[in-house]
């Protein structure tokens, strides 16, 4: 028996949470809820078509309740974690290995004292996730909030995917200013060159001859 949230929120995190992935993908089934009372439960399924249903972590112990919509009203059963780590209906005699076949299950076979079948998931409220507080990391937190737009995978906020990775063009002046340095640096090294190419007035008379040819 889960004596508190606190003490039913450590029994999902640390033997759970495997239970209520999608196989093969990194989310929660769209019918998984966290722990909410009876009543919103029934909130959630209160317009949904009969069949809808939801498995949500129980208040007070340690597994989960089947609620779903019937014609009239919503029913709840309870669900128990075998000592093998199966699942079943308390009340029913079918064992099952995973919650995802207990779904699959009785969308095919009728639930005992109910005459009809599961039929499709009832999810998250307009973009609430009402599991947050059962996981620890963020990337499994799947809401259906219609108006976010997912960030794209390393993208900063605020720049668009497709933006060009190519750098801003220079600036005019940013080119004046090089091609002006460009030609200082070229008539200094014209200028040294040249001075050491020729020699000076003075050498010049230090090596005259001094007789004709």
């Amino acid at each position: 028996r889960a004596d508190t949230k606190e003490a039913a929120v450590n029994w999902f995190k640390t033997t759970q949470t495997e239970n209520v992935l999608v196989p093969q993908q990194n989310k929660f089934a769209d019918w998984f809820h966290g722990i909410i009372s009876r009543t919103e439960a029934e909130r959630l399924l209160k317009n949904k078509i009969v069949g809808c249903f939801l498995i949500r972590v129980s208040e007070s112990r340690y597994g989960y309740t089947l609620s779903f919509r019937a014609e009239t009203r919503c029913r709840h059963y309870m669900i128990d974690q075998l000592r093998n780590g199966k699942f079943i209906i308390i009340g029913e005699p079918k064992v099952h290995r995973s919650l995802h076949d207990l779904v699959a299950y009785h969308k095919k076979v009728k639930i005992s004292n109910w005459d009809n079948f599961l039929t499709v998931p009832c999810g998250q409220d307009h973009g609430e996730c009402d599991y947050a507080d059962l996981v620890d990391d963020d990337s499994f937190v799947k809401s259906d909030k219609k108006s976010m737009t997912p960030q794209t995978s390393n993208q900063p906020k605020g720049i668009s995917p497709n933006a060009s990775k190519r750098p801003l063009p220079k600036l005019p002046e940013e080119d004046y200013n090089k091609l002006i340095a460009e030609k200082r640096a070229y008539l200094v090294k014209w200028y040294i060159k040249k001075k050491h190419s020729y020699p000076s007035p003075s050498e010049c008379q230090d090596h005259t001859f001094s007789g004709g040819l």
